[in-house]
């Protein structure tokens, strides 16, 4: 039977000669007769190792497929979004979901979150604090095995997983994940795939809070900036502002995102910025405007754009300042652009910046009450300003006449005061 096989085997073609070297068997020629029985009869056993160690290889690449694909989908995820609790939150929920928990808990000073899976009970916090001479989320590598003990005997002998997530520099918090017993321990990949997630997580949240105080920096000079504006004509003091608290509450009933309203909010503030090229005489001229002064102080617009155009974050806000003078029907100005060719962020200005006009008071004539402005506003839809815009904002201002929101009896008291309904 050996030398039946011996020669079976000398004659296998080049492809069986590659596989069974693959599988640790030499080649039949060249070992005693018995030898290669013995190897041949070994080699089921070789073959279902060899099956095994394929079917566990297999699985470690779906698992790690599935963690590249949680940091893929995070990146999408939070590549628009601007809440940081939002981010937090959903973060947190991915990461259970890749690392397979069965619960995830956050634990930042003495709150404990769960933000993942069922309950499994309470976190001893204060053994949590005890064990680490620092902030919860910075428990050092030497106390983290007996934490990770601690934990495991808290919850039934569930396995543990801790990882850290700093979303500033005085904001580090302890995650700690939790697998039933009785289910697979976490292991190198795990433990790979959780701190690349919640480095990149924080990393997301750090950038965040450096753009919100960016954008809180910026507000506060745009604000200035407005300040200056209104200063230059006095009959107009707080029409800046006004007109960007009225724009973020219109695009707020329309439905726009976040970062859209800010830009709004901003794009009020800013949209006579131009004024700071027109005369002192003009702004404050108490009797009508000759042709060309008027068409002195239409030029704001441009001038409003001219500087507003180099920075390259305020794109959508130049052009609202260059377009909150075009009228629905194409007859305002400086281009005459009509419907939908004006920018949406120019068509919520021209509503809200004819009302706050129309009750502001100037030397030639007296403010319009809240009411009377309205009824001039709605006129206007279709002609001055886009009709179903106009019907947003009408129907807004007389919910919060009937509600009074403080910011808007702080925004428009003097209104409310002169018509003795404050």
């Amino acid at each position: 039977m050996g030398d039946r096989l011996a020669v079976d085997v000398s004659r296998a073609s080049d492809d069986a000669r590659r596989a069974l070297a693959a599988l640790g068997v030499s080649p039949a020629e060249s070992l005693p007769p018995a030898a290669s029985a013995f190897q041949l009869t070994a080699l089921p056993a070789r073959f279902d190792d060899f099956i095994s160690a394929t079917a566990a290889l297999q699985h470690e690449l779906a698992r790690s497929y599935q963690h590249l694909s949680a940091v893929f989908e995070i990146t999408e995820r939070f590549s628009t979004e601007q809440d940081p609790q939002r981010i937090e939150t959903d973060l947190l929920a991915r990461y259970g979901v890749m690392l397979e928990a069965d619960a995830v808990y956050v634990v930042s000073g003495r709150r404990c979150t769960l933000t993942y899976g069922e309950s499994r009970g309470d976190l001893p916090i204060e053994t949590i604090r005890s064990l680490s001479k620092t902030p919860a989320g910075a428990v050092s590598r030497e106390t983290s095995e007996e934490l990770t003990r601690t934990l495991a005997r808290t919850f039934a002998g569930a396995h543990v997983l801790l990882g850290r997530l700093v979303a500033g520099e005085d904001d580090a918090k302890l995650v700690i994940a939790l697998r039933d017993a009785g289910r697979t321990a976490f292991d190198a990949t795990d433990r790979l795939a959780s701190e690349t997630v919640l480095v990149y997580g924080g990393q997301i949240l750090r950038n965040l809070a450096m753009v919100r105080r960016l954008e809180l920096s910026a507000l506060q000079t745009v604000s200035a900036l407005a300040n200056a504006i209104d200063a230059r004509d006095r009959y107009t003091h707080g029409h800046s502002r006004r007109v960007g608290w009225l724009a973020r509450r219109v695009g707020a009933e329309i439905g726009l995102t976040e970062s859209r309203l800010q830009e709004l909010e901003w794009a009020g503030l800013l949209h006579d910025i131009g004024k700071i090229g027109v005369s002192e005489s003009v702004l404050n001229k108490p009797g009508k405007l000759t042709d060309d002064e008027f068409e002195h102080v239409k030029s704001h617009t441009r001038l409003g754009y001219e500087v507003l155009r180099p920075v390259s974050s305020l794109e959508a806000i130049a052009e609202a300042a260059l377009f909150h003078h075009e009228n629905y029907d194409g007859s305002g100005y400086p281009t005459g652009l009509r419907g939908a060719e004006i920018p949406l962020v120019a068509r919520i200005l021209r509503v809200v910046d004819t009302f706050d006009a129309l009750t502001s008071t100037r030397a030639y004539r007296s403010g319009l009450s809240i009411e009377a402005a309205l009824k001039v506003v709605a006129r206007g839809a279709g002609g001055a300003t886009e009709p179903q815009l106009t019907w947003v904002f009408v129907g807004l201002l007389r919910r919060m006449l009937r509600e009074r929101p403080p910011d808007f009896v702080r925004e428009f008291g003097h209104l409310l005061e002169a018509s003795g309904a404050a």
